[in-house]
């Protein structure tokens, strides 16, 4: 059983006068792709907020799909303030433990030493990488990023649109 690296990328839509937040990801790894988008189920406290769980969503459909053995993640994000740590509130600390679970799966299955072996060259396990949104640069990143924008802005279109049937119909 060979580890893989797996990319993440991700975004969010977020309207601000009614809190509601939308996510897509593009999630590429050896054997693997996903992508997919959609709203977030409860309303957002603000972009930060959307931007963090997006990155969560992504990693839950992930483990969702039963992966091989991920022994690096990078991920893809347009906000710059968007990314794991320990310190923070509790996004933070849950997008922390997510990856976590992975790198626990990986060393089960692959062992510690074959782990060891396969991620010795690596700074960090799961890496944050800013992607400029918007800037027109012809790179695979870009174009991702821009995909996942474009799918974040069409469900909150998508909402605004039913709000206003609901809005019809009850008069």
């Amino acid at each position: 059983m060979k580890g893989v690296f797996v990319t993440c990328n991700t975004d969010a839509g977020y309207f601000t006068r009614d809190k509601v937040g939308s996510y897509a990801y593009w999630i590429k790894a050896t054997g693997l792709h996903l992508h997919g988008s959609g709203l977030f189920k409860n309303k957002c406290a603000g972009p930060w907020q959307a931007e963090m769980q997006a990155m969560i969503n992504a990693l839950h459909v992930l483990k969702q799909a039963k992966p091989p053995p991920i022994i690096r993640f990078i991920f893809n994000r347009d906000n710059i303030n968007a990314r794991s740590g320990s310190k923070g509130n509790h996004l933070r600390q849950d997008l922390k433990e997510a990856i976590a679970w992975f790198k626990k799966d990986a060393i089960e299955r692959l062992g510690i030493d074959e782990f060891r072996r396969l991620t010795v060259n690596q700074k960090n396990y799961a890496e944050f990488r800013h992607v400029k949104s918007h800037d027109n640069t012809d790179t695979k990143r870009n174009w991702v990023n821009d995909w996942c924008d474009r799918q974040c802005k069409a469900r909150l279109i998508e909402w605004l649109k039913k709000q206003k049937v609901h809005k019809n119909e009850a008069k």
